[in-house]
């Protein structure tokens, strides 16, 4: 991957088929804010991975034999949940992360 301070976008490169850069928006439960912040600062980091597996569904991107790059990742609301719909078994945590994903499809 290469990017560069002062130049607006990013170049990926690998040898082989690869799709256009695509936008997702993922919603996870956290524990409570602090763990929606700590999961978000691991998200930022995933900019500066090599190609990661993503579930899609039920479904990981493996089985469809590509992963992705991950060019940007925009925090969209990380919030304390006041209501939990569930029962008191309920895994529901305390708060809500919502993440806008701009990722680049490269096949394995």
């Amino acid at each position: 991957m290469d990017a560069r301070p002062g130049v607006d976008g990013v170049e990926v490169t690998k040898e082989g088929k690869r799709g256009e850069p695509f936008t997702l928006v993922s919603v996870v439960d956290c524990e409570d804010y602090k763990d929606a912040q700590d999961t978000y600062d691991d998200y930022l980091e995933l900019t500066e991975a090599d190609p990661v597996p993503v579930t899609l569904g039920n479904e990981s991107s493996t089985a469809r034999d590509f992963l992705c790059q991950v060019i940007d990742v925009q925090q969209m609301r990380a919030a304390k949940t006041a209501n939990v719909i569930g029962n008191t078994q309920s895994e529901a945590g305390g708060a809500i992360l919502v993440c806008r994903w701009t990722l680049f499809s490269i096949a394995e």
